[in-house]
């Protein structure tokens, strides 16, 4: 019995994170009142809208959202069926397996559910870093892309990228030869067909495909935003192998760089740097050779390590009304 309490408890959490107009903020409120309140989601969810409303002093958000759960949950029984038809799991934020990371520098703005194929376990690993770029890359880029990806696969490190053209297809292709890598969509775990030329040196073991999207989503102009904060909470560094002056690239380094975490690029000199490899190496990222050098490796643990230390770190203050 307490099993079936715990899953259907589970169960809840994914009714949850895909109901309309509640975000995960919202939904890490909500658990926040319910730990107060001592109440767990299945009691909650046994609640009429007019008790919700007089003892738990919800949001109008949040409120409105639970009022449209009961239709909704129906839906979220035929999703879980088909998720398992198609080899496909899940996880909520706090599941012993839910990235760490994700919780450390995302905080209540985390996905509250992760959609997974894959070996999970490649979660657990000690170091992770970010290889992306352009989608339109030069011969030089696709090949310092393929270089680095796979020296630092070789060498345990996990590569993450999002699964886009170019750059990010060469990091993927190189790690899954030498190591492992994290696919971080931008859609839909059931549109996983798009990487299909991908699919060559894929093991059970050496890949994880991650999406914190609905399972039918196949994307918006904002999807790859978000899958770009995701890639740059999830790593411990981030190396740019090739980039223009904007785009998605840029997006995944901005989110870095407020987390904390080293930013790296590809030096390509004595040949002429792309534009936004110059600007990054002119004010905020660590020059990497575009051909493997002794200490290349070296170099780049270094600032991997630097970055998984953030962990380990206190948070920031927050305000207090004491």
């Amino acid at each position: 019995m307490a099993m079936e309490t715990a899953s259907s408890e589970h169960l809840l959490h994914l009714t949850l994170g895909l109901l309309p107009g509640l975000g995960p903020v919202h939904i890490a409120d909500l658990l926040e009142t319910l730990q107060f309140e001592h109440l767990c989601l299945i009691e909650l969810f046994k609640l009429t809208s007019t008790k919700r409303l007089k003892y738990l002093h919800l949001s109008p958000e949040i409120h409105n959202a639970l009022d449209r759960a009961p239709a909704h949950r129906e839906n979220i029984k035929a999703l879980e069926q088909n998720l398992k038809r198609r080899g496909i799991s899940w996880m909520a934020r706090g599941d012993a397996m839910y990235p760490v990371r994700l919780t450390r520098f995302l905080g209540k703005s985390a996905p509250h559910i992760l959609f997974y194929q894959g070996n999970v376990e490649i979660l657990q690993e000690a170091y992770f870093i970010g290889i992306i770029g352009t989608r339109q890359p030069s011969t030089e880029g696709l090949e310092a892309a393929q270089r680095l990806s796979m020296e630092c696969a070789r060498r345990g490190v996990i590569i993450v990228s999002g699964g886009a053209k170019g750059i990010d297809a060469a990091a993927h292709s190189s790690a899954l030869v030498t190591g492992a890598t994290v696919f971080v969509l931008p859609f839909g775990i059931y549109h996983l067909r798009r990487l299909s030329a991908l699919a060559e040196n894929i093991e059970p073991g050496n890949h994880l495909f991650l999406s914190e999207f609905h399972p039918e989503e196949r994307g918006t102009h904002n999807t790859p935003v978000q899958r770009n904060r995701t890639v740059a909470a999830l790593v411990d560094a981030i190396l740019v192998i090739e980039t223009g002056t904007s785009g998605g690239t840029l997006h995944t380094v901005r989110f870095a760089r407020g987390f904390g975490k080293p930013i790296l690029a590809v030096d390509f000199s004595p040949a002429p740097n792309p534009p936004g490899n110059a600007s990054l190496l002119a004010c905020v990222a660590e020059a990497v050779p575009a051909e493997i050098h002794g200490d290349t490796h070296d170099r780049i643990m270094k600032s991997i390590r630097r970055g998984a230390a953030l962990l380990t770190e206190k948070p920031p203050l927050q305000g207090s009304l004491f």
